[in-house]
């Protein structure tokens, strides 16, 4: 076993390799599609490791930008030594475990983290897709209108962005969630993957795609404030921007979540539950892998 860190000219054996597993990859496909395997410490950069077995890849750890670990090694043997390369060589503090469940749940018992320390801590259903096999329930309020973001939702995309960050992920409301949700709404204006449902002109649901391939999407933030709740007004939304992505050409979607009620709404446009995704996110970073 060679294990060694990845650079571009390891794009496409990497891109392959990947797209084996693309519903628990799509986070690590999205960020190389954008800006490559190298770090110059940008966003959506990391260090990228692969374990190379007779010359094939058969397993890759990043550790990005913003502290997050993710991971393909479904041979959790594999990923024990990619862990411990990953340890020889941190050069950021780690502050969040994404991936396949069970790879996620093997990496944090070797940081053995006290659970108190966790902003959270999820195992979420993992739904997949097929847009052929998408259903976009009948609008029951004819008002209803899917828009682009602009600026004019500048403040109410501050205040949801900042509402789901404490409601969803567990982050805590402060002056620095308050600076992220400024530029959580900065992103969504100057970007194209985010979308409000309106009704009679008013904004009552947020979704969007957080990863991205020509053939792939994956659902998410989703958010809808309590006031605009159970009139299925998020469930809506998400199957006309999947309407959407489907007349560009995509085939697939992916979603993860630990909310029955809303697993339940995804099953009714069509999504089915084909795995187990970890989203642990941590409350202050740690600045080694070796253990607490």
């Amino acid at each position: 076993m060679i294990i060694r860190l990845l650079d571009n000219q390891d794009s496409a054996v990497t891109k392959a390799f990947l797209d084996k597993h693309i519903e628990t990859s799509l986070f690590l496909r999205s960020n190389m599609e954008k800006v490559g395997l190298e770090n110059q410490g940008n966003a959506y950069q990391g260090d990228y490791f692969g374990a190379f077995g007779d010359d094939e890849l058969v397993g890759v750890i990043a550790h990005y930008w913003n502290g997050t670990v993710m991971m393909q090694s479904p041979d959790l043997t594999v990923l024990s030594q990619l862990y411990n390369e990953i340890t020889l060589n941190m050069t950021r503090p780690v502050k969040a475990v994404v991936g396949d469940a069970e790879q996620g749940q093997y990496i944090l018992k070797r940081l053995t983290i006290a659970e108190e320390k966790f902003a959270l801590n999820a195992i979420d259903s993992l739904m997949s897709l097929d847009l052929n096999k998408l259903y976009i329930p009948r609008a029951k309020d004819n008002s209803l209108a899917m828009v682009d973001i602009t600026e004019r939702h500048f403040e109410i995309l501050k205040k949801w962005t900042r509402a789901y960050e404490i409601e969803a992920l567990g982050t805590p409301d402060d002056d620095q969630l308050i600076e992220k949700s400024i530029k959580t709404a900065h992103d969504l204006i100057d970007g194209d993957n985010c979308w409000i449902l309106e009704a009679d002109g008013v904004p009552v649901a947020l979704s969007g795609f957080n990863a991205q391939l020509p053939e792939i999407v994956q659902v998410g933030p989703v958010w809808t404030p309590p006031e605009h709740r159970n009139k299925g007004y998020a469930r809506h939304l998400v199957a006309r921007t999947l309407e959407h992505a489907r007349a560009r050409g995509v085939q697939q979607s992916i979603l993860f979540t630990d909310v029955p009620a809303a697993q339940k709404a995804y099953e009714a446009i069509g999504y089915r539950e084909i795995g187990k995704f970890q989203l642990a996110l941590l409350k202050e970073p740690i600045s080694d892998l070796s253990g607490r």
